[in-house]
């Protein structure tokens, strides 16, 4: 059993994805037990040998292909993939996060505090455009909300395994 499944799907981007792992190596783990689920939205394999060469903890992965090109094709696939293992927690990321050090820690404390199933979060682009600011959220720690965006979403693995959600 793991306490986390990390999703990420990418597109032969090896810059920002070896920024994520790089972030993934840099994670406190606190005796968390994570499997990284990673699709690659491509014709053909153009990452593998970056995951192999770059991923420093011992954490498990599961690398896959989704030839069908869009983002819903390689998050459904996660998906499906994440099913074949048990989880307490499902997490989504995009490529190009960088995940900061304390990130699990500030999880768990969340979840503590608030006893919620399900756990989004502002994400905080780097690089600041219009585009970023308009899905930018305003809203306030512990505030309940209607909607998740799916590149920073935390959520109990019983939700998808009981509702077949896709």
């Amino acid at each position: 059993m793991y306490d986390y499944l990390f999703l990420v799907c990418t597109t032969e981007k090896p810059i920002f994805f070896d920024r994520f792992v790089k972030s993934i190596n840099n994670m406190i783990l606190n005796k968390k037990k994570i499997k990284l689920i990673i699709v690659e939205n491509a014709k053909k394999k153009t990452l593998y040998k970056n995951i192999k060469k770059n991923l420093k903890k011992n954490i498990s992965y599961n690398y896959e292909i989704e030839k069908k090109i869009g983002i819903p094709y390689a998050r459904n696939k996660a998906l499906k993939i994440s099913k074949k293992f048990n989880a307490k927690y499902i997490c989504f990321f995009d490529d190009d996060c960088e995940i900061n050090k304390n990130w699990l820690i500030e999880i768990e404390k969340f979840k503590k505090k608030f006893q919620t199933d399900i756990i989004t979060g502002p994400q905080i682009p780097k690089v600041k455009n219009l585009f970023l600011l308009l899905l930018a959220r305003e809203a306030k720690n512990g505030e309940k909300l209607k909607w998740a965006a799916t590149n920073n979403v935390i959520f109990k693995q019983e939700i998808i395994k009981k509702e077949k959600i896709k």
